[in-house]
């Protein structure tokens, strides 16, 4: 770990990305995360959600298509849903 906290285990895998960060070039994530629904039909007894008036939230579908296809030219190689 340095100061920026990065776990280094995968670093010599991707040296020319860490490379172009560290000359301060533009980079782009390899893998991202996505959550296309904000919703739980979970109604544990502690979760404060009914208390806070939750309401479910989805990602828009075209919105979504279209940004991928954008990080795909960019790079991205692994989606976790």
């Amino acid at each position: 770990m340095d100061k920026f906290r990065i776990d280094s285990h995968k670093l010599i895998y991707h040296v020319h990305r860490v490379n172009d960060w560290l000359e301060g070039k533009t980079i782009y994530p390899i893998y991202i995360e996505v959550s296309p629904s904000g919703a739980c039909n979970h109604r544990c007894i502690y979760y404060g959600l009914d208390f806070m008036e939750y309401k479910p939230r989805y990602l828009n579908t075209e919105t979504f298509k279209m940004r991928l296809s954008e990080l795909g030219t960019l790079g991205l190689r692994c989606i976790l849903v």
